[in-house]
């Protein structure tokens, strides 16, 4: 960014005479020092200005003028009264650029450009590299021709999708564009759709509804209007038609304007994909198609496959799937995803859920050949949350009775703990201590016995008298309440904790760990094979410089973590990253995975926690660290 202070030096100088450095920074207040590191500044960017400064000892300093057009244009900015709004960083520029040739018919010339921005055509070029990046992403090709400038090719909705992201950037782009003067009667139209039409939308979705007519209205005035196909033979549902043909009404008569099928059918779609949909919530009926219902299907068989969470039976997920599907699929298709403003809280405070979200986003990625965004991911992140919650509150504990007598009084001790522990036990199986050692214990969360018990078996014992004294059932309940505190140390190892990392690269961190796991024999070789896979899929950092990569389908025995600490931070997505943390879940998919994410997602988000284990790399401090969490 210029400084305000160099414009300030150029406005002084002269060409035709000197003036010292002493009263040069007694005109602008500011040391002798500091105006010697504003002058070195002008004339590094001196192309930029189309001049520099010119120092000669016992004179002092002299105005330079070094292409007279390019000083000409850049003194105007300097005596504009409103040369604020000028774009003037390379970051504002690209953005005025974008907008300017997306909102004009034909092409531009650069010395137009150049006038508008009191740049030379070399820092113009220099902006275009970037804008290019942008283009490219919304599928926008830049198209150049001698003697006539620049323009962009593509269609007209592609070229109003780039334009709806550039503005939600912008806000000086909306000014220059004169967004703000159709707002007010674009938010009076929307205001009355969710009044009097009863159209439910969030928040964010309506104010992205209006900047959307905005521009629709600002293309049609240009005389820019969208073709009759656009959309090819999209049928859209006779709510969002019916409230089209509203909008339609309304730029008739208040912009005087004549929108053909197309804007209709524009219309139609950005109130279809920024809907809420709810289950009797619309006057029209709401019918659920075979596709749609399909694809929630194969969501939830996904989440089954790869986590162990059999949601199949649960109808309440399938139809909130069902419902959100019917908005987003209009987003994925025509390339209009939504935000989420809580995303980041969602991924923090609904890990598991998350994770799970990405996996059944992925069947949307197949049906549309197109990325799922981390945004959309948060939402259905959310419905998968509140499966979880609720099949969390409705969880009862199996238990294995372990007796030494006979089956009368077997059976009675069995009713007895049903009656008094009822909602939290669920089913109780009886065995005899000899047949303990083929009993099945995967699904068993507890073993109560009235034996003591010699053998290694895998869930907590508790020992019991034939007459469940009170005192028992007291320490039963403590047990219960115990073992729903969150516990992930023994997924960790000092085998798998490796301290001064020397990688540059997110590719080099994964394949170094990857490689170690895989050669000690905890993981199948595919496994960099599926992190990349899942790492596709959306971003796995976590803030607080950390990394939390790991497979997309589970391809080991046992659940474990192995920790890298790098000897200096790298760039992972856009974040910097310095631990990470390689979660690999067991095939068996244990039933406290949900704790498990938790257990760890409350170790990323302590700041002082991270801290200190980068500051003191070792495995001890882990495990000092996880201790504290535990208790």
């Amino acid at each position: 960014m210029k400084d305000k202070r160099e414009i300030q030096i150029l406005d002084i100088l002269r060409q035709d005479s000197y003036i010292s450095s002493q009263e040069l920074a007694k005109q602008m207040n500011l040391s002798d020092r500091t105006v010697q590191t504003l002058i070195k500044r002008i004339n590094e960017n001196s192309a930029d200005y189309g001049a520099k400064v010119t120092a000669k000892k016992r004179y002092g300093y002299r105005l330079e003028i070094l292409e007279p057009e390019i000083y000409a244009k850049r003194k105007k900015l300097f005596t504009c009264a409103d040369r604020k709004n000028v774009p003037d960083t390379p970051e504002k520029r690209m953005a005025y650029i974008i907008i300017r040739l997306l909102d004009e018919k034909g092409y531009v010339k650069l010395e137009q450009l150049c006038d508008e921005l009191y740049v030379s055509k070399s820092t113009i070029a220099s902006d275009m590299k970037n804008a290019k990046e942008i283009l490219h992403r919304f599928s926008l090709a830049l198209e150049s021709k001698p003697n006539r400038g620049i323009c962009i090719r593509s269609t007209e909705l592609n070229r109003r999708r780039c334009l709806a992201w550039m503005l939600k950037q912008s806000e000086e782009g909306q000014e220059g564009l004169e967004i703000g003067a159709l707002k007010n009667e674009a938010e009076k139209i929307v205001d009355d759709l969710i009044s009097e039409e009863h159209f439910e939308i969030s928040d964010i979705s309506r104010k992205n509804l209006v900047l959307h007519l905005c521009i629709a209205v600002r293309r049609i005035q240009n005389g820019c209007q969208l073709p009759e196909n656009a959309f090819g033979c999209r049928s859209f549902d006779e709510e969002s038609r019916r409230l089209a043909q509203k909008v339609i009404r309304w730029m008739q008569l208040t912009f005087l304007l004549e929108p053909g099928r197309g804007e209709e059918d524009y219309i139609a779609l950005q109130l279809s994909c920024k809907r809420v949909v709810r289950r009797g919530g619309t006057p029209q009926n709401l019918v659920l198609d075979q596709q749609t219902q399909d694809i929630a299907d194969e969501m939830i068989l996904r989440v089954w496959e790869e986590f162990g969470q059999d949601f199949r039976g649960d109808f309440e997920l399938r139809m909130n799937l069902c419902l959100h599907l019917v908005p987003m699929r209009s987003r994925m298709r025509f390339g209009f995803p939504a935000e989420n403003p809580l995303l980041e809280e969602i991924k923090l405070e609904y890990p598991l859920a998350f994770e799970m979200a990405a996996v059944a986003c992925a069947v949307m990625a197949d049906q549309y050949w197109t990325g799922v965004s981390e945004d959309e991911t948060g939402f259905v992140a959310l419905l998968f949350a509140l499966a979880l919650e609720k099949k969390r509150s409705q969880t009862q504990k199996n238990v294995l009775l372990v007796c030494g007598s006979g089956k009368g009084s077997s059976e009675l001790l069995r009713l007895k703990l049903q009656r008094e522990f009822e909602g939290t036990i669920g089913n109780i199986e009886v065995c005899s201590l000899g047949q303990l050692e083929k009993a099945d214990f995967s699904q068993i969360d507890y073993v109560f016995t009235t034996v003591a018990i010699d053998q290694i078996i895998p869930v907590p014992i508790v020992e019991m008298s034939w007459f469940l004294r009170e005192e028992e059932m007291k320490e039963i309940r403590q047990q219960f309440e115990k073992h729903e505190r969150i516990s992930f140390r023994r997924y960790f190892s000092p085998q798998l904790f490796f301290a001064g990392i020397r990688a540059r690269t997110k590719a080099e961190v994964l394949e170094f760990l990857c490689g170690r796991v895989v050669a000690d024999g905890l993981c199948q070789p595919e496994l960099l094979e599926l992190v990349m896979a899942r790492e596709a899929l959306g971003r796995t950092t976590y803030g607080n410089a950390i990394a939390m990569p790991h497979p997309v389908r589970s391809v080991s025995q046992e659940t474990f973590i192995a920790v890298g600490v790098l000897d200096r931070p790298v760039d992972w997505d856009g974040t910097q990253v310095r631990l990470v943390f390689l979660i690999s879940v067991s095939i068996t998919k244990n039933r406290s995975l949900d704790d498990f994410y938790k257990g760890i997602t409350r170790l990323f988000t302590s700041r002082q926690m991270i801290d200190r284990l980068t500051e003191s790399p070792s495995f001890e401090t882990l495990e000092e660290i996880i201790k504290t969490l535990e208790e």
